[in-house]
């Protein structure tokens, strides 16, 4: 059993349906993906408090609709700054987000530098 599916199945993570009209208006107007539209649906239609996203056009859907979000690299970087993880485990995060190559390398660049001093 994969972790994911061990946490459902333990009722650490709640399964839940988006509201159907408000994801079709969502996936029409933004013409994101089906899961980014998914979330986004189901983040506005129970009040979320942010949306953990690192897809760009999902980003700006919402920036347009006021939603809070956080990427990858913020949580990386609030989790650095918090002291849960190390300079070492922050910087092979890193390394891999490069790897994967979804983040401008300036972006990467600079959450390195905060972290590094």
């Amino acid at each position: 059993m994969y972790l994911l599916e061990k946490l459902v199945y333990n009722g650490k993570i709640q399964v839940m349906q988006s509201n159907k009209e408000l994801l079709k208006e969502v996936q029409d107007f933004f013409s994101i993906h089906c899961g980014e539209s998914d979330a986004i649906s189901l983040c506005k239609d129970i009040k979320a408090e942010c949306l953990l996203c690192d897809d760009k056009k999902a980003i700006n859907a919402c920036k347009v609709l006021g939603l809070k979000f956080a990427t990858a690299l913020n949580i990386l970087s609030a989790m650095h700054t918090a002291g849960r993880i190390s300079n070492d485990e922050a910087n092979a995060s890193l390394n891999r987000l490069e790897e994967f190559g979804w983040y401008n390398l300036e972006l990467i660049k600079k959450i390195r530098s905060e972290i590094n001093g």
